[in-house]
């Protein structure tokens, strides 16, 4: 990539994202196919459907391949950097 690589520039990028696995969220109705009138959808339609467990391991598997991915693009090694994560697993907190 062109330009200053000084600190906090971009050096490298990965969406990580290949549109595979689009069945495991489902909605089924609302957006363009099935729009929405209020109080026409049944309450099971009403909301996404997801299944977690193949969407969580799913998750993992595209992190985990991006951050090497990246790691290599940018040559870097995983001890030089710290990484963090928003989201609390296994927590009912």
């Amino acid at each position: 990539m062109g330009g200053r690589a000084g600190v906090g520039a971009l050096r490298a990028v990965d969406l990580g994202s290949d549109g595979s696995g689009g069945e495991l969220i489902t909605v089924a109705a609302g957006g363009s196919r099935r729009p929405r009138a209020d109080g026409e959808l049944p309450r099971s339609q009403r909301y996404f459907r997801m299944q977690a467990r193949t969407v969580y391991r799913h998750a993992v598997h595209r992190t985990t391949a991006s951050s090497r991915l990246l790691l290599e693009r940018a040559g870097w090694s995983p001890q030089s950097v710290v990484c963090h994560s928003s989201g609390s697993v296994g927590s009912d907190e």
